[in-house]
């Protein structure tokens, strides 16, 4: 429902009767009446219209069917240069061109009675921005005119992520909004290494624990129906997803060695920046790199190593990894030692002289330790 105010019997008076998207420019719709004793005229009109580079925008500037004889009808710019014409037109002649434009004329419906014009601007730039006036000269209203405020943007879409709040680690949830101007009719959010495309009416997206393999996300507006030359426009976000994988190293975590005897622990992990490693044993820091070295070890090496692994710079991504040091003494083996008699070839007997290989002497003591040293003594007669 419309509601008319007057305030002069001899003035017009507004009714602002709707909002109106054409081409998807943006429009407020604007009736004016004109009284001239009994008789008025309401002529429809937009008094904004937001457009984007490219679209096709209409002006219309019609009177109601109550209206005077439009004796000459014009459409004007008026901009930073000043007052443009644009086109003229009288029913007597033909319509006179002064710019890059179509009038559409409106007649009465099954009559040649003309009612107003539209005016069409096709593929606008930046420059069609201004308040286009359109003039109607009427008997017996005189003239009317009626302005419309035109404002072309160059077309944009942009991105941003909202949460979370800091830097976006592997598993995160990360919420994302995308914004167009003008408005699509819907969003779509994709990633060239990934097959997943998520829609949205309002352009908010939710990407449930986020991956290292997404690195880029792209914003895609689409339109149903109108602005189809805006449908390559996007924007891209270049995505840093930082991760860390657990540590991987050279030895298991028990470890015995024996005293004496060198100990080299070496570990690794995958990471998306450099890595800052320090080695624990009682409270206190005993290495600062990737690999703990003790040397000759002895029993007071023994214990618990702790690794620590974080990312430089970084709080949220650490590892940590234990190992169980046991030092245990060395142990010795006592050397058998093995004795061949080559002569005599029968039992010995008291008085027989016993030669060993190598040997030529007239009296040998011989000795064979074998396990738990077992001695045997010889006696050997002189020649």
């Amino acid at each position: 429902m419309c509601h008319f105010f007057s305030f002069s019997k001899s003035n017009c008076c507004l009714a602002v009767m709707a909002s109106v998207m054409t081409n998807k420019a943006t429009s407020l719709l604007i009736f004016i009446s004109i009284l001239q004793g009994t008789q008025s005229v309401i002529i429809e009109h937009k008094t904004e219209v937001n457009a984007a580079v490219g679209q096709n925008i209409s002006l219309p500037c019609i009177m109601s069917k109550e209206h005077p004889t439009i004796i000459q009808l014009q459409w004007h710019k008026e901009g930073e240069k000043g007052e443009q014409k644009l086109v003229v037109f009288n029913p007597s002649y033909t319509v006179l061109y002064y710019a890059n434009h179509k009038l559409e004329l409106v007649n009465e419906t099954n009559t040649t009675e003309l009612r107003g014009s539209i005016l069409l601007l096709q593929e606008v730039t930046e420059k069609d921005s201004g308040n286009y006036v359109c003039d109607i000269a009427s008997f017996p209203a005189g003239s009317i005119k009626t302005v419309t405020k035109v404002q072309v943007k160059v077309p944009e879409v942009s991105m941003k992520i909202t949460s979370p709040e800091r830097t976006v680690i592997e598993g995160d949830t990360v919420s994302i909004t995308c914004v167009s101007d003008p408005p699509p009719d819907k969003y779509m959010l994709l990633s060239s290494r990934s097959q997943s495309i998520m829609e949205s009416q309002d352009g908010k997206f939710t990407i449930q624990n986020i991956t290292r393999h997404i690195s880029d996300l792209i914003c895609q507006p689409t339109w149903n129906s109108s602005n189809q030359h805006l449908q390559s426009l996007n924007a891209t976000m270049y995505l840093t997803v930082d991760f860390l994988d657990n540590i991987e190293c050279n030895s298991e975590s028990q470890i015995q060695v024996e005293t004496g005897t060198n100990l080299t622990i070496t570990c690794d992990a995958m990471s998306s920046k450099s890595l800052r490693f320090v080695w624990m044993k009682d409270n206190m820091t005993v290495s600062s790199n990737a690999s703990i070295n003790l040397w000759s070890v002895s029993p007071d090496h023994s214990g618990i190593y702790t690794l620590f692994v974080h990312i430089e710079n970084h709080n949220h991504l650490h590892r940590q990894k234990n190992f169980t040091v046991t030092v245990i003494n060395k142990s010795y083996t006592v050397p058998q030692v093995t004795m061949d008699v080559t002569s005599p070839d029968r039992m010995v007997t008291e008085g027989d002289r016993m030669v060993t290989e190598g040997d030529n002497v007239q009296r040998e003591h011989y000795m064979c330790l074998q396990y738990d040293v077992i001695e045997l003594v010889t006696k050997t007669t002189e020649l």
